[in-house]
């Protein structure tokens, strides 16, 4: 099952994904107050000039690029897995603290992944990726509308898993599973 969706479709179907993006139509607690802090965060942030500046190198919107960072400082995590982003990406999700750093092997602590469409090694990823669904994190997925590469695999695999942990946001060009231990798999597209 794939959002490929054309820009008519996508037009259309902006209100339904505004309302759910605001928390409404989330019905686990642990969900909804993650749309509420994290995907519709209206405070404003004394790095999003950075971020912004950022966004434009990594070929991101303002929007996605801003969202990566709240996420990495909801996961307060000092370590950061990023595999097949481009460099920009890797300081958007650190730029929240100085004391953040990004790490291409898997750390002890590191309770967050982002995975892009570029060149990378999947067996690593993979392993990342199902070390946080077991423990407890946040998997950020960026293209998984394009046809290749680990995060559209992973986006896939996750679509037909119905056993899969955690809730699983997407937009059909982003995707965030945020896991929180004996949480059950829930699904809701939503303007990211």
């Amino acid at each position: 099952m794939t959002l490929h969706r054309s820009a008519f479709k996508r037009w259309l179907a902006t209100p339904r994904l505004w309302w759910r993006a605001k928390g409404f139509g989330v019905h686990s607690p642990s969900a909804y107050d993650y749309v509420r802090g994290v995907v519709n965060e209206r405070c404003h942030y004394y790095a999003y000039e950075r971020v912004d500046e950022l966004a434009r190198g990594a070929g991101l919107s303002r929007h996605t690029a801003r969202l990566l960072m709240r996420v990495a400082l909801r996961e307060g995590s000092a370590e950061i897995e990023c595999h097949g982003v481009r460099p920009q990406v890797c300081e958007i999700v650190t730029s929240w603290s100085s004391d953040a750093v990004v790490t291409e092997r898997p750390g002890t602590e590191c309770s967050m992944v982002v995975v892009g469409c570029q060149e990378m090694d999947e067996k690593r990823v993979f392993s990342s990726v199902e070390r946080v669904m077991s423990g407890g994190g946040s998997v950020v997925l960026l293209d998984v509308n394009r046809r290749c590469g680990g995060s559209n695999a992973i986006f896939e695999g996750w679509l037909g898993e119905c056993s899969r942990c955690g809730v699983l946001m997407t937009d059909g060009k982003t995707a965030v599973l945020h896991v929180v231990p004996g949480v059950p798999g829930q699904y809701y597209e939503m303007r990211l």
